[in-house]
């Protein structure tokens, strides 16, 4: 009698794990000189591997910031953001 053939992989049933979703935790952005929330597309972002704590006591694990323009008045400002991950 033969042996069957092992096709390997994952065995039937078996859900596979996904990657944890990505939580952000960001306050509305606005600008510095107008305080308009209108922006233009981001065109950099840095990305920082830090964790810390929040003054509310969220934590997070990386701050992002991306550059962009004040649509309202042209003012050129970074949004910071916090992600949990």
């Amino acid at each position: 009698m033969a042996k069957p053939i092992n096709k390997g992989g994952r065995p039937a049933g078996v859900k596979s794990e996904k990657d944890p979703p990505v939580v952000e935790l960001v306050t509305p952005s606005r600008c510095p000189r107008c305080g308009s929330d209108k922006r233009s597309d981001y065109w950099s972002r840095h990305v920082q591997e830090f964790a810390g704590v929040l003054p509310d006591g969220r934590p997070y694990t990386r701050i992002v910031r991306q550059r962009c323009r004040c649509s309202n008045c042209g003012q050129i400002r970074v949004d910071k953001r916090y992600e949990i991950t």
